[in-house]
């Protein structure tokens, strides 16, 4: 009797909408670029908005003042490639680090307030550059090599409305 009224209490819930995960995806509204999402560096989380579009890739940090301990920013692009970066009306020294396409760290870079002289990566293979505050990635013992949790990257993409896919992730 017990079991029929917990699978009872769970259609009810399911049909009024209670229980969220159960959702189709395409039932809720995509994140938008604002937002911080939760993912794994190694050991350490970090909270990070996604640089998905060319917009928000330019606009990128540009304006702030400060940025939480653990915050930064993801850029994301659809294929290996040389990047570069450079820091105009960027108010907080940064560190970049560039990744590969399977979320390896490849290298890190120090970017320096309003330093417009780009700072690009050495490696043609990277896919992925990640600005967090000056001495983090020292700070929390990552060096080339960590590796960024994929799948968690992978949903969290999916939460912005792109397809993993289409932006080239493995």
């Amino acid at each position: 009797m017990a079991i029929r009224r917990k699978c009872i209490f769970y259609a009810v819930a399911l049909l009024m909408g209670l229980m969220p995960a159960c959702r189709p995806k395409s039932q809720t509204a995509p994140a938008g670029h604002d937002e911080f999402f939760l993912l794994t560096l190694g050991e350490s989380q970090i909270e990070v908005q996604l640089a998905i579009t060319s917009a928000e890739k330019e606009q990128g940090l540009m304006h702030r003042q400060t940025l939480g301990e653990n915050e930064g920013m993801l850029f994301i692009y659809q294929q290996p490639r040389t990047l570069s970066f450079w820091m105009r009306n960027t108010h907080i020294p940064l560190d970049i680090g560039y990744f590969s396409r399977d979320g390896i760290l490849r290298e890190i870079h120090p970017l320096f307030p309003h330093d417009e002289n780009p700072v690009g990566s050495h490696s043609d293979n990277v896919q992925y550059a990640l600005e967090m505050n000056q001495g983090w990635f020292s700070a929390h013992g990552l060096r080339p090599g960590a590796r960024l949790d994929m799948e968690n990257l992978k949903d969290t993409v999916e939460a912005r409305g792109f397809s993993p896919r289409r932006l080239g992730m493995p």
